[in-house]
C-alpha cells in the first residue's frame, strides 16, 4: 500500500511538473534511451572472463553497480550494497555481523562466495567467509562491483562456488582533487570519510582515502534492551597509479584499519545456567599491500603479475587469531588467430598463523600452521559465426596443503543472434577448501544441556570435533541464461541454474560418554566432521530494467531458489539440512532512481524476502519480511550534496536472520535515519 501510493505521488507530481519549463527534466526521446540501454549491454566487465568484455558478451548471470548507483544506494557500509540485488542474499546477524552469499549456503559463516578488492582475495581461511565489518572502505573510492552468481573457480580458484564478488576502486588518476564527507544518524551514529588525491608528476598519481564509523548496538528480539553489539572502524588507503607508456600500468595499494566489535558470546558450561551470555569487547586490526604491473603487448595481447601481502590480526573471547598471507599471479592473453584468444597463468599463495585458545571451550591442534596452494589455469575463448558465437573451454588444477589436488573445468557458450539480444549456457565445476577453524583442526564444546534433559543425573555437553582427513566440497553447475533489450524502454536479464553438491561437509555422531570438564564429570555428545553430505539446490533469477523517461529509471527482480539437502544414512543431519530451510524461497525488490526538479534526487529501494523454516539447531523461523529505504538528496552544485536517508523504515525492529550456529547472540535490526553530507572539489 505505502509503495501504491508512493508510486501514485510521484505520477501526480511528474504530470504537474511537465508544464514548468525552467525546472522539469528534459524528456527523453527514443534514441536517447536506446542509446543508454545499448551502453548498458555493452558496459563492460572482467569477473566472468578474467578480461575485458561486454556484459552482452558475458556467458554468466552478473550483476554490475556502477560509482553511480553505489552514490545513489545511500549506503554507507560496504554490505549494505547487496541488500537487494538479484540472486544475492544479504542477512544481518547482529548490528556488526552480515551473511552474504548467492544461491544458497548463507549465514554469517557462509564460504562458498569470493570476494576480491581490486584482484585481492579478502576471504580468511579460518572459516572461508569475509569479516565484512572490517572491509569499511570508503565507498566513493569504489569504480564498481561486479557480482557473478555462479562458479568461477576455473579463473579465480578456491571459494568461489556459488559466487564472485569483484571490488574495483577508481584509479587514482581519476580521484584528483578533496572529497569530505560525514553524518550522524540513529544506528550510524557517526561516520566520516576523507579523501585527497593529485599528480605527483605528468604520468604517477595518487590518492589517500581515511573513513571512521561508529554503530550503535542493536536491540535484543522481544526486548527494548540493547544487545551490546555496536561496532567503530577506522581505516586508511594508499593508491598509486604510474603509467610510464600507453602500453605500462604500475599499481601500488596499502591499507590499514583497526576497530573493535562488541559481542555476546554463548559459552557452554558444567553449572547452571549451562549456557552462559559472555559479553566481551573483540579488538581487531591489520593491514595489506599490493603491487601489480601490466604490460600490453598489442589490442589482442597483454600480460600481469600481481604480489600482495596481508596481515590479520583478531582479539575475541574464545582466541586470540593472527594471519600472514603471501600471494603471488601471473597471467599472460594473446589472439593465437583470428578466432581464438588464449588466456592462461598460475599462482601460489602462503599462509602462517596462530591461534591461541582463550576458553576451555576451544582447543586448536595444532595451533600455529604453515600451508600454501598452488594453481594453474588456461582457457581458449572461440570465436564463431562472425563473433556471434563464443565458446570458451577452459581448466584449472590446483592443489593445497588440506585437501590435495583439484581439476576444475568448466564449459561456457553465448549465442548473440544481435546486439540486442544474447542467449548463453554453462557447465562448470567447483570446490571448497575446508577451513582450518570451521571444521579441521578445531574443537568446540557448543552447548551446554541441564541435568534430567538429556542425562538423568549430569549436564550434558554437546561438543564438535575437527578432522583432519575431510576433503574439498565439490560442486557441478549448470546454468542457462538470456538478456535481451527487447524496446527502448524495456530490457531484462533472466537466469536459471541447478547446483549439485558433493561431499559437503557435515557431522557424524560419536559414541557419548561421561568424562571431565573442567574437573567436573559431564556426559559429553561429540559429533566429528565427514564429507557425508550431499544434495542440491536450483533456481530461477530475473532482472527487468524500465527507463520510463530520462528522469525516471526503475529496475524490479525476483528470485526463486529452492534445495534438498541430505546426509547419508545413521549420520547426523542437524549441520546440512538447516541450510536448506534457513534459505528464503522467494525475493523480489524494486529500485527506483528519479531525477526531480530543483537539483533534486528521490531514490526508493523496496524488497520482500520470503519467510525460513525451522530446523534442527535454528529453532526459530524468521517471518517473511518487507524492507523500504529512501534517499533523498539535494545537490545545489556539482560539488556539493546533502542527503537525508532512511533504512528499514518500513518495520523499525525485526529479526533478519536465525543462526544455528548458537555461539554469537542475534540482535534484531534497528530502523537506521541519518543525514550525509559530501564536498568533491
Amino acid at each position: 500500500m505505502v509503495l501504491g501510493l508512493f508510486v501514485a505521488w510521484v505520477t501526480l507530481l511528474a504530470t504537474g511538473v511537465q508544464g514548468e519549463e525552467n525546472d522539469s527534466p528534459p524528456a527523453a526521446t527514443g534514441d536517447d534511451v536506446m542509446e543508454e540501454l545499448t551502453r548498458l549491454m555493452q558496459r563492460e566487465v572482467i569477473s566472468v572472463a578474467r578480461k575485458q568484455q561486454s556484459v552482452n558478451e558475458s556467458a554468466a548471470a552478473i550483476t554490475v553497480l556502477t560509482s553511480e548507483e553505489i552514490r545513489r544506494s545511500g549506503a554507507v557500509i560496504l554490505p549494505e550494497l547487496f541488500k537487494n540485488l538479484p540472486g544475492v542474499e544479504a542477512t544481518r546477524h547482529n548490528a556488526a555481523l552480515w551473511g552474504i552469499s548467492t544461491r544458497g549456503f548463507n549465514d554469517v559463516y557462509a564460504d562458498k562466495l569470493l570476494v576480491m578488492l581490486d584482484g585481492r582475495s579478502i576471504y580468511t581461511p579460518l572459516f572461508g567467509g569475509v569479516h565484512w565489518e572490517i572491509q569499511d572502505l570508503l565507498l566513493e573510492d569504489i569504480e564498481r562491483i561486479e557480482i557473478v552468481r555462479g562458479p568461477g573457480a576455473t579463473l579465480f580458484g578456491p571459494n568461489a562456488v556459488n559466487g564472485v564478488i569483484n571490488i574495483i576502486t577508481r584509479s587514482s588518476r581519476d580521484t584528483r582533487g578533496v572529497l569530505a564527507t560525514a553524518g550522524v544518524g540513529t544506528e550510524l551514529q557517526s561516520f566520516a570519510g576523507f579523501r585527497f588525491g593529485d599528480a605527483i608528476s605528468e604520468n604517477l598519481f595518487f590518492r589517500y582515502s581515511g573513513k571512521y564509523t561508529s554503530h550503535d548496538e542493536f536491540n535484543l528480539p522481544q526486548t527494548s534492551s540493547g544487545a551490546g553489539d555496536g561496532w567503530t572502524n577506522y581505516r586508511h588507503d594508499l593508491r598509486m597509479d604510474w603509467y610510464p607508456n600507453a602500453k605500462n600500468h604500475l599499481l601500488f595499494e596499502a591499507s590499514h584499519y583497526y576497530g573493535e566489535v562488541d559481542e555476546v558470546y554463548f559459552m557452554a558450561s558444567d553449572s547452571p545456567p549451562y549456557i552462559r551470555p559472555d559479553p566481551f569487547n573483540s579488538l581487531f586490526r591489520g593491514g595489506s599491500a599490493l603491487v601489480r604491473h601490466k604490460h600490453y603487448i598489442s589490442p589482442d595481447a597483454d600480460f600481469s603479475v600481481q604480489v600482495y601481502y596481508d596481515r590479520t590480526l583478531r582479539h575475541t573471547a574464545t582466541n586470540d587469531y593472527e594471519l600472514d598471507t603471501i600471494d603471488f599471479e601471473f597471467e599472460n592473453r594473446w589472439a593465437v588467430a583470428d578466432s581464438h584468444e588464449l588466456m592462461w597463468g598460475g599462482g601460489y599463495r602462503l599462509y602462517h598463523d596462530n591461534i591461541q585458545s582463550l576458553s576451555p571451550n576451544f582447543s586448536w591442534d595444532p595451533v600455529s600452521e604453515n600451508w600454501g596452494l598452488w594453481n594453474a589455469f588456461a582457457q581458449d575463448e572461440i570465436s564463431l559465426m562472425e563473433d556471434r558465437l563464443l565458446v570458451t573451454l577452459g581448466s584449472k588444477i590446483e592443489s593445497d596443503y588440506f585437501s590435495g589436488t583439484q581439476i576444475l573445468p568448466s564449459l561456457r557458450t553465448v549465442w548473440m543472434p544481435d546486439s540486442s539480444n544474447s542467449i548463453w549456457a554453462s557447465v562448470s565445476k567447483a570446490t571448497r577448501t575446508p577451513a582450518r577453524g570451521k571444521e579441521r583442526d578445531v574443537s568446540a564444546v557448543g552447548a551446554g544441556v541441564p541435568p534430567g534433559a538429556i542425562h538423568p543425573s549430569l549436564p550434558t555437553l554437546i561438543s564438535v570435533e575437527g578432522s583432519q582427513a575431510i576433503n574439498a566440497e565439490s560442486l557441478m553447475a549448470f546454468e542457462v541464461g538470456y538478456r535481451a533489450q527487447a524496446s527502448p524502454q524495456f530490457s531484462v536479464d533472466l537466469s536459471v541454474f541447478y547446483n549439485s553438491y558433493k561431499d559437503l561437509i557435515g557431522r557424524q555422531q560419536l559414541t557419548p560418554f561421561v568424562g571431565p570438564f573442567n574437573g567436573t564429570p559431564v556426559f559429553r555428545i561429540p559429533s566429528v566432521a565427514d564429507n557425508t553430505a550431499c544434495g542440491h539446490f536450483f533456481g530461477f533469477e530475473s532482472a527487468v530494467n524500465l527507463h520510463l523517461n530520462k528522469w525516471w529509471r526503475t529496475q524490479l527482480n525476483y528470485t526463486f531458489t529452492a534445495g534438498n539437502l541430505r546426509e547419508q544414512a545413521d549420520f547426523d543431519e542437524v549441520f546440512i539440512t538447516d541450510y536448506e530451510v534457513s534459505t528464503p524461497r522467494n525475493r523480489a525488490g524494486i529500485r527506483s532512481w528519479m531525477d526531480l526538479p530543483g537539483n533534486v534526487e528521490m531514490d526508493v529501494s523496496a524488497y520482500y524476502r520470503g519467510r525460513t523454516g525451522r530446523g534442527a539447531l535454528n529453532s526459530t523461523s524468521i517471518p517473511s519480511h518487507i524492507g523500504l529505504d529512501l534517499r533523498l538528496a539535494w545537490r545545489p552544485t556539482e560539488k556539493f550534496e546533502i542527503a537525508l536517508i532512511g533504512r528499514e523504515i518500513q518495520e523499525p525492529d525485526y529479526p533478519d536472520y536465525a543462526s544455528f550456529i548458537p555461539l554469537q547472540q542475534p540482535s534484531n535490526v534497528q530502523r537506521n535515519i541519518f543525514l550525509k553530507l559530501t564536498l568533491d572539489l
